[in-house]
């Protein structure tokens, strides 16, 4: 079985060098400690790989999970520098995703404007509005540096090691970041936008205010992953390009788009900011 020291340095790498969050880097450590007591992750192959496929198959585990396991694979594959083929199950798609509707959406924005504390009223609004317009994950949003915002949108670093994107904001939105960090902020910590009294806002932290948020809206059913799907699903029913779609949502390969093309940033916020401004006039 692994050693901890080693499960150390990884996590160190996987923040600093390799692009990905805290709790990723954590979650993927766990994975490794467990494959690591069924085979040498030390001295790994990808035979191996495959025979650890098999077996987890046999043991009924299901290919969510698998996938899970390679995942933290390939970022322990990048650490240790190896160039061997990890394998991937394809995972049926849920079929039926949940997400709120658009009057939904309008309802928890406004809902949120009915918090009595300044402060929170405008970090809430803003965490909603990040959530609902850039369709970044949870773990990304709380990535954001209040240097990441500029006149036109908001820089995602990705929690899975994608390459950082650039997506588009309605200027509503914009304007109420700024508001927010010039007049509200809590400034505890002198990088993260999103910050609380003991400073960068933590994911667990964020998972349960959108739910207390989804709850006082009459919408229990909120979590932070079904803002990326409202966003996804209504820039689709808008007509955009599912390449476009694609890059925005940072996805480096996704089945359900079929054909990763890297489109510029230009493009991007041509096709992009003008149908997100409408939705946020919409909600």
């Amino acid at each position: 079985m692994i050693d901890e020291k080693t499960l150390f340095e990884f996590r160190k790498w996987a923040v600093a060098y390799g692009g990905y969050s805290e709790v990723t880097a954590k979650k993927d450590a766990r994975n490794i400690r467990r494959i690591s007591r069924d085979i040498d992750v030390m001295n790994i192959s990808e035979k191996m790989l495959y025979d650890f496929v098999d077996l987890e198959l046999k043991r009924g585990k299901g290919p969510g999970a698998i996938n899970s396991e390679m995942r933290s694979m390939i970022a322990w594959k990048k650490f240790r520098g190896l160039d061997i083929k990890v394998p991937r199950l394809r995972k049926p798609p849920s079929p039926d995703p949940w997400f709120p509707t658009d009057d939904e959406v309008r309802t928890i924005l406004k809902s949120v404007e009915r918090v009595k504390d300044p402060s929170t009223m405008w970090r809430d609004k803003v965490l909603m509005e990040l959530l609902f317009f850039t369709g970044a994950r949870a773990s990304e949003v709380l990535r954001i540096a209040m240097d990441d915002v500029r006149d036109e949108g908001v820089f995602i670093r990705s929690s899975k090691g994608e390459k950082p994107r650039f997506v588009p904001l309605p200027q509503e939105v914009i304007e109420h970041i700024r508001k927010y960090v010039e007049n509200y902020r809590i400034s505890s910590d002198p990088k993260a936008l999103l910050t609380t009294k003991e400073g960068r806002m933590t994911y667990n932290y964020l998972r349960s205010r959108v739910a207390l948020i989804g709850k006082r809206a009459g919408v229990p059913r909120m979590h932070p992953h079904a803002a990326r799907h409202w966003f996804a699903t209504s820039l689709l029913k808008a007509g955009t390009d599912i390449r476009v779609i694609q890059e925005v949502l940072g996805h480096a390969d996704l089945s359900s788009t079929q054909v990763y093309t890297h489109l510029a940033r230009t493009d991007i916020g041509r096709m992009v900011r003008p149908i997100s401004s409408e939705l946020f006039r919409k909600s």
